[in-house]
């Protein structure tokens, strides 16, 4: 698999966009076929061409199949609602009590065990250095 690093190129032939992923162009095809999110280009000869944006929903898509090992009909509706529901502007914490609720909120809504404890550890470093000086 050809590790081809993204650029600031406009459009994308599928098989730069298969390098890039490390998907054969036959996946890419049928996701674009199966989300609504991928709207590749076509050319006045027919030929399809891919944005970056196409190309970070299919990053998207393969994180939701691999690593959340979703199915294709789950994946599909968790896109749909990242689409209905974008996330909201990034929140901003001005202490270390307003940190830790966000770490919370975020290990709640978390399904990854494995997340959940590492949040926790960092929860309980900050709760320990809280009023040290040191966060």
């Amino acid at each position: 698999m050809k590790n081809i690093s993204p650029s600031t190129k406009a459009l994308y032939r599928p098989r730069e966009v298969c390098d890039m992923l490390g998907i054969p162009e036959s996946t890419l095809r049928f996701w674009s076929n199966t989300f609504s999110q991928i709207n590749p280009k076509t050319t006045a000869a027919g030929h399809r061409r891919y944005t970056q944006s196409d190309v970070d929903v299919c990053r998207e898509i393969i994180f939701l199949l691999r690593e959340k090992g979703l199915s294709i009909e789950y994946a599909q509706k968790e896109m749909d609602r990242q689409r209905k529901y974008p996330p909201r502007q990034p929140r901003k914490c001005t202490n270390t009590d307003e940190a830790i609720s966000l770490l919370k909120e975020v290990r709640d809504a978390t399904e990854d065990p494995h997340m959940a404890s590492a949040i926790d550890s960092v929860i309980k470093y900050l709760d320990k250095n809280a009023g040290t000086g040191k966060d």
